[in-house]
């Protein structure tokens, strides 16, 4: 799955710092003013913030009732929340000396397919599977493997998946869709097919593994960053 700037983006989250405090949570006037003038830059939107590891997530919420009941808190990978703040939310939370960062949740796209127009041995199928075990070229239109991922679970990242497909017979375990996305509400079957191409009874790579749905993308390829983390 090719999502545009997906690595600068977790890096961004994981990395950067756009409003700063010490590592003990105890910020300094500076910083508390440099803060202060990124703030004004900013504007009402969808942020992520981390906390302080050892602060309470739950009690810098607690103290910012507003952002409070909009906010999601996230239960592993970063120590914070999400929500749509205002900007004077924003800038409270720049403030408080429990949170690390603010930073913008961005939206984040699938890229257009590229169009293929050769296809070897009369099969699409034949093609998929030959590419991922053959560099050179011309393909060989074989595709041979010594195991068929039996006992391996595949979380696929995605938008919705058709559980039902025949490629996945009885293989398919509950896993995590994102607040108002699912199969139902619109897909593009990209999810669909990049699932079929892991794990596919005759067109996957390993069809014997099962899959786990991990549904963030809405039918037009769009998430939240925040989604993924969840």
């Amino acid at each position: 799955m090719k999502i545009r700037a997906f690595a600068a983006t977790v890096a961004a989250i994981i990395g950067a710092v756009t409003f700063s405090a010490t590592t003990s949570g105890a910020a300094t006037d500076s910083v508390v003013s440099d803060s202060f003038e990124e703030f004004q830059a900013y504007e009402a939107g969808r942020y992520i913030v981390k906390v302080v590891e050892g602060e309470v997530v739950g009690a810098v919420m607690n103290d910012h009732p507003r952002v409070r009941a909009k906010a999601r808190q996230f239960q592993s990978v970063i120590h914070g929340f999400s929500a749509a703040l205002t900007a004077q939310e924003v800038h409270d939370l720049a403030m408080d000396r429990r949170v690390v960062s603010v930073v913008e949740d961005p939206v984040i796209s699938l890229v257009a397919p590229q169009s293929r127009s050769t296809v070897v041995g009369g099969s699409n199928d034949v093609w998929g599977l030959d590419r991922t075990n053959q560099r050179t070229l011309p393909l060989d239109d074989t595709f041979s493997a010594t195991a068929d991922g039996s006992g391996v679970y595949v979380y696929v990242v995605d938008a919705p998946i058709r559980i039902t497909h025949s490629q996945f017979s009885a293989r398919v375990l509950s896993g995590f869709s994102a607040p108002g996305i699912n199969f139902l509400t619109g897909c593009d079957d990209h999810g669909t097919h990049v699932a079929g191409t892991v794990l596919g009874t005759t067109v996957g790579v390993a069809p014997g593994a099962q899959l786990i749905p991990v549904e963030v993308l809405d039918g037009n390829g769009d998430g939240l960053v925040s989604d993924v983390i969840s």
